[in-house]
């Protein structure tokens, strides 16, 4: 292999980086667009990385296996995942959808740097659609029936028995209350309620917050 080819090689190589740094920040925005916990930055490392890795174990070692290196690249993504969830005070699981993103960008990332560009940038698209439609949709269709609510109260200014009937005023059917007293002023409720269609958490919530002695509301 002369320079020339040499040089030829590198570019093509840093071509394919840089596209799969580009759809790690696709992916990327999306996320942080929502407030999650790894936004443009960390996908785009990982990203980054992943297509680095992958083109070392494809063309780096020509005598060894490259799929022991892009093994290795999906089992140690998957800890950087698994940091990601966490269960919210509410019990609710959160956080694996970003975890889930954060294992397909390495993966797209690894398809790109192996050369299959085309393939990658599909699967971007097609994972930057899955999650911006379908958040569209549960947000619309999928938000009613039965859901958990955390809110934050004074404990001077909060009624438990008004607040009980103002919801159920409302037309939500309240399932069951959990009260956790934090200290002399404030305490947390964990609301399970019961949402007619026509409401969804986030028409509720805005609801809840008219209440007098509600301070923070976690849906």
């Amino acid at each position: 292999m002369n320079y020339f080819n040499y040089l030829d090689y590198n570019f093509v190589y840093i071509i394919r980086i840089l596209i799969a740094t580009l759809c790690g920040f696709i992916i990327g925005y999306e996320r942080e667009s929502k407030n999650k916990g790894a936004g443009i930055k960390t996908h785009c490392l990982v990203a980054m990385a992943s297509s680095l890795c992958m083109i070392i174990s494809a063309y780096a070692f020509y005598d060894s296996d490259p799929t022991r290196i892009a093994a290795q690249i999906v089992s140690g993504v998957g800890f950087l995942g698994a940091g990601l969830i966490f269960v919210r005070r509410d019990k609710i699981v959160s956080g694996i959808t970003t975890a889930a993103g954060i294992w397909g960008t390495a993966i797209i990332a690894m398809a790109i740097g192996a050369g299959m560009i085309y393939l990658g940038v599909f699967t971007t698209i097609l994972m930057f659609t899955i999650n911006f439609l379908l958040s569209k949709f549960q947000k619309n269709h999928l938000l009613f029936g039965e859901q958990s609510i955390a809110i934050t109260v004074e404990n001077e200014v909060f009624k438990l028995k008004d607040f009980s009937e103002y919801i159920q005023n409302l037309g939500v059917e309240l399932l069951s209350i959990k009260l956790e007293k934090t200290n002399n002023s404030h305490s947390n409720i964990l609301l399970f309620v019961n949402l007619p269609q026509e409401l969804n958490k986030w028409d509720i919530s805005q609801k809840i917050s008219d209440f007098n002695g509600i301070k923070n509301i976690e849906v």
